[in-house]
């Protein structure tokens, strides 16, 4: 789902407590999409269920270096070419 999104091999998000509601578009019944309306840049990802945390894009930050990842969720379904960097696999999400 997120490589059709974005046309990447994988995407790098960051979880935030969110305040106010951001401008969203529905992409399916399960997940709500945001996008700067000035230049289209992927901004968001959120669960339907989950509406408390919203997942960033990293390399939307201006410094993303300061967003470091912790660790991979879905790897279930990530491509035989990308290797492990040595954090916490999660296959299904932080559920499994």
């Amino acid at each position: 789902m997120c490589r059709r999104a974005t046309g990447a091999p994988f995407v790098t998000w960051f979880g935030v407590l969110v305040k106010g509601e951001p401008v969203r578009f529905n992409t399916s019944e399960h997940v709500t999409r945001s996008f700067c309306s000035c230049c289209g840049t992927h901004l968001t990802f959120q669960y339907a269920n989950v509406s408390d945390v919203i997942y960033v894009t990293s390399c939307s930050l201006d410094d993303p270096t300061l967003a470091s990842p912790v660790d991979n969720i879905y790897t279930d379904t990530r491509l035989a070419w990308i290797g492990p960097d040595g954090l916490p696999d999660y296959p299904g999400g932080h559920s499994s």
